[in-house]
């Protein structure tokens, strides 16, 4: 393998290990209404983010990087996530909050009896 394409390669993986940090930031302000809504569900919610940045972080590392932990993937994941928080959260903020409205209606008009409906209205 040349140098070039090596070089090429990690380059690749690089972008795509800031677009994994992206995808868990962005999930991280998906359930942040939920979290709001239902502080009892806080630690089911983080143990579930946990276990899917892990597991996506996990086979990212197995698959992509050759299942080897390399500093520019760990750097450009980390990166990825703290630009969700530095530039997009600002703009994402409002409108995760209304989707995260409207997910809520969504859940009680399936349990409108119980407890858990009337916690999401």
């Amino acid at each position: 393998m040349s140098m070039e394409s090596r070089a090429a390669q990690q380059l690749l993986v690089f972008g795509q290990s800031i677009l994994l940090g992206l995808s868990a930031g962005l999930l991280y302000d998906l359930l942040r209404p939920f979290r709001v809504r239902a502080p009892r569900a806080t630690a089911l919610l983080d143990g579930a983010y946990c276990l899917a940045v892990g597991g996506a972080m996990f086979l990212f590392l197995l698959r992509r990087a050759e299942g080897q932990l390399r500093g520019f993937v760990i750097l450009g994941a980390l990166g990825g996530r703290g630009l969700v928080f530095l530039r997009f959260f600002g703009a994402s903020a409002p409108s995760v909050g209304f989707l995260g409205g409207y997910a809520g209606l969504f859940v009680a008009s399936f349990v409108p009896a119980s407890a858990v409906g009337r916690k999401f209205l």
